[in-house]
């Protein structure tokens, strides 16, 4: 009699190790489905102690949110009437046949915090001809499901500039064709009188937007495929935006705007791509100027704080309404303000502008009223050791660089 125990321990502990290898979680259940073994992968993947899972209800065992939060054994549930796997547990039981590749996805208590799992089961029917049990093959496809969420949504977004791209395309390439041909066949004294000279212009500033648009498509396509490259260096950031508004003057006093800078310092000596910079500054300066009446006055203002420099481009515009402000700085996410001389956007600016920042170290946001201006500012730290700045909500709902 001993010898036929040492052998079924023996037979016993070697299934337990082949059991033991395998990465999929099993765990078996009885009528009642209650856990009452498991293997080494379970463990790992829900960390609970062995009297939390032993003789425990299956949703109870596993850390099911419902079981948790509402305190009550798995069967008794809110969800259980449509828990996948409570289901497919009992169908297992009656039918004495295996389910395969169930779907399962729930949020779960592991350690104390809660994770959304996805998980992909098959149940299999065990007997011994005394008692009936369901062993459970568990598989975590959580990061799996995840990437796929993220591929579809960069798909989605790829499908969304595709049409974006084409549909703001369309019109300008009309407009070119349309004026173009008009000119070709028109006598050369219109082509020389102010209305061929005003169509001339539209195409060349329909082709400027063009252009730009292009730009903006082939930056984004760079930084997210991680190509973008910053080509730093340590310069006075004051000069340079003062250069760098002394261009956008010109555009701003044939709309009417005043443009005026006020320094807090005039000095900011920190470590950035002037190339990259500039295209921030201009795409906000410019941002201004297209929401901007006439008479109104725009201006930047810069300060060096203790750890980074500030710079605010204030306008009087029409300003943001409080509901759209969170998509300005998404690619392609465009406001219902209408430019105040009938400017075109690409609704990629300011995400770009966002993009460079952050890859400074930095962050951006904005101020907003609606019809009564914005302050869009950005925060770059003085030094690229930054372990000691972290990102913080204000009260009013913006963020700001402070010393952690």
């Amino acid at each position: 009699m001993s010898l036929i125990a040492n052998q079924l321990r023996e037979s016993n502990d070697y299934l337990n190790l082949i059991l033991n290898t395998i990465n999929s979680a099993l765990f078996l259940v009885n009528q009642k489905a209650e856990v009452e073994s498991f293997n080494d992968s379970f463990h790992a993947l829900f960390n609970r102690p062995e009297d939390e899972i032993i003789g425990k209800l299956c949703g109870n065992a596993i850390g099911c949110i419902y079981t948790v939060e509402e305190n009550k054994p798995c069967g008794s549930t809110s969800n259980c009437h449509k828990c996948a796997l409570r289901h497919c547990i009992e169908e297992t039981l009656s039918t004495k046949k295996s389910v395969y590749k169930q779907k399962l996805e729930r949020v779960f208590v592991i350690t104390g915090k809660t994770y959304k799992k996805h998980f992909q089961f098959s149940t299999h029917y065990i007997t011994n001809d005394v008692t009936n049990h369901v062993l459970i093959v568990l598989e975590d496809v959580t990061e799996l499901v995840d990437k796929n969420i993220g591929l579809n949504k960069l798909n989605q977004q790829k499908n969304e500039l595709l049409g974006m791209v084409a549909h703001d395309l369309r019109n300008p390439l009309a407009t070119i064709q349309m004026y173009s041909s008009f000119l070709q066949n028109a006598p050369s004294d219109i082509i020389q009188s102010g209305q061929g000279k005003e169509l001339l212009t539209t195409i060349q500033d329909t082709s400027d937007f063009m252009l730009h648009l292009l730009d903006d498509v082939l930056n984004v396509s760079s930084i997210e495929s991680g190509q973008i490259t910053l080509h730093k260096k340590k310069q006075d950031f004051i000069s340079f935006l003062e250069k760098t508004v002394k261009k956008q003057k010109m555009i701003a006093n044939k709309k009417g705007i005043q443009l005026r800078v006020k320094l807090h310092d005039q000095k900011c000596e920190l470590a950035f791509d002037p190339v990259k910079m500039e295209q921030v500054t201009n795409n906000l300066l410019s941002n201004a100027i297209k929401y901007s009446n006439q008479g109104t006055t725009i201006t930047v203002e810069a300060k060096v704080l203790e750890d980074w420099c500030e710079v605010h481009v204030i306008d009087q515009g029409v300003g943001v309404k409080e509901s759209e402000q969170k998509k300005l700085f998404k690619p392609f996410s465009k406001t219902s303000n209408k430019a105040t001389s009938g400017e075109k956007s690409t609704g990629l600016g300011l995400y770009l502008a966002k993009r460079i920042i952050e890859e400074h170290g930095g962050i951006i946001d904005v101020k907003s009223s609606y019809l009564h201006g914005s302050d869009f500012y950005f925060q770059i730290p003085l030094s690229l050791n930054l372990h000691n700045l972290c990102v913080t909500k204000c009260s009013n709902g913006t963020t700001s660089l402070v010393r952690c």
